[in-house]
């Protein structure tokens, strides 16, 4: 297992609370690796922070370059009303970062984060049934491609 992250602190501290994975500090948009070099690529909770679409295609095509096979991409479909730092990551966005990729399995993942910590705490039974009656409540999209 490997991680990347650009910022010198994160690689820090996830070397420190998992030092059994191969962590390195890079340029998402230059990986240090050959073509197929992966089974599996993930990004999670990354596309909502990149706001320029340039940046968000070059990850992607290099994500896609070192993938053997599978893209999994975990990240929030809804943007923060307060701030505009942040730009949703829906399936649509998702197929334009991926065109090369067949979109495979596509789920919910957390909830908006004030309702999901709320019930987490105060009624952690009720999470899940909340989470199946209410899907406009998750706010994670999980999505699985393929490279073809």
């Amino acid at each position: 297992m490997t991680g990347v992250d650009i910022l010198h602190e994160r690689i820090e501290t996830a070397r420190r609370l998992l030092p059994q994975v191969n962590f390195t500090c890079g340029d998402a948009t230059q990986l240090d690796w050959p073509d197929g070099s992966f089974d599996i690529v993930t990004a999670s909770t990354m596309f909502i922070q990149i706001l320029n679409d340039d940046l968000a295609q070059r990850i992607a095509a290099e994500m896609t370059r070192v993938s053997r096979r599978w893209i999994l991409v975990i990240d929030w479909c809804y943007g923060d009303p307060r701030t505009s730092i942040y730009r949703a990551v829906t399936l649509a966005r998702v197929r334009k970062l991926f065109p090369e990729a067949t979109v495979e399995l596509v789920r919910r993942g957390a909830m908006i984060q004030p309702l999901g910590r709320f019930l987490s705490k105060h009624l952690p039974s009720a999470y899940f049934l909340v989470h199946r009656l209410a899907p406009f409540a998750c706010s994670q999209l999980v999505t699985l491609l393929c490279k073809e």
